[in-house]
C-alpha cells in the first residue's frame, strides 16, 4: 500500500510486443476501480544471455520496493534469467506479499497460464484428424525451451494417437524466430523433403516458413499447410492468413484481476488456475478465415508508426550530441525539456552528477545506492524543492502521480552496458501500442546521451587535475615553480602594475628536522611555513618553488618589516600549540623593485634571505 493505494509490481520483458497491450489495458481497467495502481518493471531483452548489456538490464528488478508492495505479477516464460525470479519471489515471500506467477509454476505461488498443451493439441488434430495429413514436418523452438519441447511432446502423442510413427526427420528447430526458420525449410527443400503439412511451435517461424518456401515456389496452403501458436497480431495479416491457437490476453488480465481481488478478499492457499485458448483455423491450412480483417488500416498504422518512430530517432540522436557537449548538468537538464520526451521522469545515481568520479565503473554498494536525482519530469514545468530523493521513494512527488495518474507506471532501467546510470518512468495517459515501443528507444537515447556527457566531464575533470598537477604542489597547496612563473608573466604584462615584491621564505634546518623526526615532520615544516608566508599578506600569490622554498609575489611595495613580523607571529604560535619535539623557523627575504625580469627579482629576494639565515648561523655560535 502507498499512499492509500493497493500496488501491484508487475515485472516482465518486452512490452513492445503485441500481446502487452491488450494485456496491461484489460488488467489496469479491471483494477482501477478496486484502487489498485500497477508499477511495471521492464527489460529490453528477456536475458536469455548473460552479456553485459543484459547483465545491466535486470537491475531494474533490484529497484523493486517489497514495502510497499501488495502483490507481485512474475511473466514466468518471457524471464529467462532464473536467478531474477527467484530472488524477486524469496524477497516477496519474505514480506508475505503474494506472487502470481504468469506462464510458469512455482511452489508457493498463484499460478496462471493458459492450457497451452490443450491448445496446441487441437491445432494438432485439426492438421491430422480434420484435413487428414499425415506426411508431417515440426519446427520446434530452442532444444531447452520448456513451452517447445511441451509442443514437441503433444506433437508426438497425436501422431501416435493416429497411428503415425515419428521419426527425427519430421524435426528441425527454428529457435522461435525468422532466420533459423528459413534455414531449416531451405533444407527441406534441398534434400526433397518438403512435406505436405508443417506445425510450427510459434507463429513467427509459421509466417517466416510460408514466405520461405514461396520464395522456392512452394505455396501455402495449396503445396504445404501450415500452423503456429500464440495468435500474435501478424498471423490475421500475413499471405495466406495463419491457422494458429490464439492465448487471449484480454482474457488474461481478466482473470489476473478476478484473482488479485479474490486474494484480497479472502487470503486463500496458493492455488493454480489455467485458461483454455481459442483454436482459429484460417487460410494457411486451406480453412476460411473467421475472422474478418482491415489490411490497409493496420499496415497503414504501421507505416505511420514506422516513419514517426524514425524521425524521433533522427531528432534524438540530434540532441544526444548537444547533451554530450554540455558544460554542465543544468545544460542537461535544460536541454531535456524538450516536446521529444513527453509522459516521463528520468532518475539517475547521485555520482552522474560528480564529474570527479569515472563515469565506468560504479560507486555505490548497492546497484542505485541511496540517493537518486531527479534529471527530467516532463509533466512537471516547476523547479521541485529538491532533485534528490531516497532511491526506495522511487519518484520525486509519487503521491500526487498515484492520486491523479490511473495508468500503469513503467519503469525500464537506463545503462550504460552493464552499468546502472539510473531508471525512467513512462506516465502513459493511454495503450498505444507505439508508446510502449518508445521504452526502449527512449531508455536506450537517455543511456547514451547521459554517458557521453559523464564521459565529457570526466575527461574535463581529468584535464583540469593534470592541469593543476603542472601548477600547483601536492605537498602545500601553494604553486609550484611552473605556476608561479606563469603568474609572474601575467603581472610583469600588465601595464597597470608598476612595482613588484618578493618574498623569499626557507625554512629553517630541515636536514636536522629530517634526520631526527622523520621526512614526514619535515614535510609537515615546510608545509607550515607555506601557510605562514601565505598567511602574512592577503592578495598575494605564492608558491614552493623547490624543496623548502616558499615565495610569494605582490602588486605594488610591501614592507619587509611587515612580513616577516607576521611570518614570525604565526610560527610562534604554532610552535606553542603544536607539542611539536622541535621548533619550525625561516629566515625571509623581501625585495621591492620596479618591474624586472623573474631571475633578478628571485636573485634580489634570495641574497637577503641568505644574509638573514648566516646572520641567525652567527648569532647561534
Amino acid at each position: 500500500m502507498l499512499f492509500g493505494h493497493k500496488i501491484l509490481v508487475f515485472c516482465t520483458t518486452k512490452i513492445y510486443e503485441d500481446r502487452f497491450c491488450d494485456f496491461i489495458s484489460t488488467l489496469n481497467e479491471e483494477l482501477i476501480s478496486y484502487n489498485w495502481r500497477i508499477m511495471v518493471f521492464c527489460t529490453e531483452s528477456d536475458l536469455f544471455n548473460d552479456n553485459k548489456n543484459n547483465q545491466g538490464e535486470k537491475n531494474i528488478f533490484e529497484l523493486v520496493n517489497f514495502k510497499i508492495a501488495d502483490a507481485i505479477l512474475i511473466e514466468e516464460d518471457k524471464i529467462y534469467d532464473s536467478e531474477v525470479k527467484e530472488k524477486l519471489i524469496e524477497k516477496a515471500h519474505r514480506n508475505d506479499i503474494p506472487v502470481i506467477i504468469l506462464e510458469g509454476h512455482r511452489e508457493n505461488c498463484f499460478n496462471i497460464s493458459f492450457d497451452q498443451a490443450k491448445g496446441f493439441e487441437r491445432v494438432c488434430r485439426h492438421i491430422i484428424e480434420y484435413h487428414h495429413i499425415s506426411d508431417l514436418h515440426f519446427i520446434a523452438g530452442p532444444k531447452d525451451s520448456r513451452q517447445s519441447n511441451e509442443r514437441l511432446n503433444v506433437f508426438k502423442e497425436v501422431l501416435v494417437e493416429n497411428n503415425i510413427e515419428f521419426n527425427d526427420s519430421m524435426l528441425s528447430y527454428g529457435d522461435f524466430w525468422e532466420l533459423p526458420t528459413q534455414v531449416a525449410i531451405k533444407k527441406l527443400v534441398d534434400e526433397k523433403r518438403v512435406p505436405r503439412a508443417i506445425i510450427c511451435a510459434n507463429d513467427s517461424m509459421a509466417i517466416a516458413a510460408a514466405a520461405t518456401l514461396k520464395q522456392y515456389g512452394y505455396y501455402c496452403p495449396e503445396d504445404v499447410i501450415i500452423t503456429g501458436f500464440d495468435g500474435i497480431n501478424s498471423i490475421f495479416f500475413a499471405t495466406p492468413k495463419i491457422t494458429s491457437v490464439i492465448c487471449d490476453s484480454k482474457m488474461m488480465g481478466r482473470q489476473i484481476a478476478t484473482l488479485l481481488r479474490e486474494i484480497e478478499d479472502k487470503k486463500p492457499s496458493p492455488f493454480d488456475i489455467k485458461i483454455q485458448p481459442t483454436l482459429f483455423v484460417s487460410e494457411s491450412c486451406g480453412c476460411i478465415a473467421k475472422r474478418p480483417t482491415n489490411t490497409i488500416e493496420f499496415f497503414t498504422k504501421i507505416t505511420q508508426n514506422f516513419a514517426q518512430f524514425r524521425a524521433e530517432n533522427t531528432s534524438l540522436n540530434n540532441l544526444a550530441v548537444v547533451i554530450h557537449d554540455c558544460k554542465c548538468i543544468n545544460e542537461v537538464i535544460a536541454q531535456l525539456k524538450t516536446n521529444l520526451l513527453y509522459d516521463m521522469i528520468f532518475m539517475v545515481k547521485a555520482e552522474c552528477i560528480d564529474s570527479s568520479l569515472e563515469p565506468n565503473k560504479s560507486h555505490t554498494r548497492s546497484v542505485y545506492g541511496n540517493r537518486m536525482f531527479l534529471l527530467a519530469d516532463s509533466d512537471w514545468p516547476y523547479e521541485p524543492a529538491s532533485r534528490f530523493i531516497h532511491t526506495k521513494d522511487l519518484l520525486p512527488r509519487m503521491k500526487s502521480i498515484l492520486d491523479e495518474h490511473t495508468h500503469p507506471l513503467i519503469f525500464a532501467p537506463v545503462n550504460n552496458t552493464d552499468l546502472p546510470i539510473g531508471y525512467v518512468c513512462f506516465t502513459f495517459n493511454n495503450y498505444d501500442s507505439l508508446n510502449y515501443t518508445r521504452v526502449s528507444q527512449i531508455a536506450s537515447w537517455l543511456g547514451n546521451a547521459i554517458s557521453g556527457y559523464r564521459n565529457g566531464q570526466y575527461l574535463l575533470y581529468l584535464q583540469s587535475k593534470l592541469e593543476e598537477s603542472y601548477r600547483y604542489d601536492l605537498l602545500t597547496g601553494l604553486y609550484n615553480r611552473n605556476g608561479f612563473i606563469r603568474f609572474y608573466n601575467q603581472y610583469f604584462e600588465d601595464d597597470r602594475v608598476k612595482t613588484l615584491t618578493m618574498a623569499m621564505c626557507d625554512l629553517d634546518n630541515l636536514k636536522y628536522i629530517n634526520d631526527n623526526f622523520s621526512h614526514f615532520e619535515g614535510d609537515n615544516a615546510i608545509n607550515i611555513v607555506g601557510k605562514a608566508l601565505s598567511a602574512a599578506i592577503e592578495g598575494g600569490t605564492y608558491c614552493r618553488y623547490g624543496g623548502d622554498e616558499i615565495l610569494g609575489l605582490y602588486k605594488g611595495e610591501v614592507s619587509a618589516k611587515l612580513i616577516k613580523s607576521r611570518v614570525q607571529k604565526y610560527l610562534d604560535e604554532y610552535n606553542k600549540a603544536s607539542n611539536k619535539p622541535y621548533t619550525i623557523s625561516a629566515s625571509v627575504g623581501v625585495y621591492s623593485s620596479q618591474k624586472t625580469s623573474f631571475e633578478n627579482l628571485f636573485a634580489k629576494a634570495d641574497s637577503l634571505m641568505y644574509e638573514e639565515k648566516l646572520a641567525k648561523k652567527g648569532r647561534s655560535r
